[in-house]
């Protein structure tokens, strides 16, 4: 009979790659390593509507990937969560080595 434990039992591992399997927070993602951004700007590097935008910035905020912080009327995202960003340019890092093998 196989065996029912999961493959990832580290909650984080698994938080991580749910959060960068959905494409959409992938890109949000890469953009906010290149430094914080607030939701317009981000608005402006997707497709998304602000409301999308909105719910995948509280998904990755909930997840603890993202941080914010207030200037004005105006709050701006960053990420907190250094794995993810290690994660994300091992994922680039692996994408152009294989891209080059082609």
């Amino acid at each position: 009979m196989a065996d029912s434990a999961p493959l990832i039992d580290n909650p984080e591992i698994i938080t991580m790659l749910k959060a960068v399997a959905n494409g959409q927070r992938y890109t949000i993602i890469k953009e906010l390593i290149k430094g914080e951004k607030n939701v317009g700007e981000l608005e402006s590097y997707s497709t998304l509507s602000q409301s999308a935008l909105s719910q995948h910035l509280a998904r990755l905020r909930r997840d603890k990937i993202v941080e914010t912080r207030r200037q004005a009327q105006l709050i701006y995202y960053y990420l907190s969560n250094q794995n993810v960003i290690s994660l994300v340019k091992y994922l680039d890092q692996m994408a152009t080595e294989g891209d080059r093998q082609d």
